[in-house]
């Protein structure tokens, strides 16, 4: 019982993390696959390299990079940028909706690269 009510407390604390939080969690697991997929194919680390696994590695790699971006964007503040502070999303409700939909535009972007990493680094589903 004790271990069944633990489960339900850290399911509850992770399920209540602020949004930004999910997101920076995800573009780091995205970063690992990508890594993990490098590993496999060092020659794809090389600027300009070729062949379709560099191509389907550099597309997650962009696809995160833009997801930053948007973070980036949606955190929009001088401490948030420089690593010092915590996020500071728009207050006002319309600037704040446009924001998420295209942080949410971004990460549907980069889990569907990603999904082509994975299998290419042998990541099972």
């Amino acid at each position: 019982m004790k271990l069944v009510s633990a489960l339900a407390v850290c399911l509850l604390i992770y399920a209540c993390q602020p949004f930004e939080n999910s997101v920076r969690d995800g573009i780091g697991a995205a970063n690992g696959y990508v890594n993990k997929a490098l590993q496999q194919y060092p020659q794809c680390a090389v600027k300009g390299s070729t062949g379709t696994q560099c191509a389907i590695i550099h597309k997650g790699a962009d696809s995160i990079n833009v997801a930053v971006d948007a973070l980036e964007l949606y955190c929009a503040s001088p401490s948030f940028a420089d690593g010092t502070g915590s996020c500071s999303p728009p207050t006002n409700k319309a600037d704040k909706n446009q924001a998420v939909n295209k942080l949410r535009a971004a990460l549907t972007s980069m889990n569907r690269n990603i999904a082509d990493v994975k299998f290419l680094a042998g990541v099972k589903p």
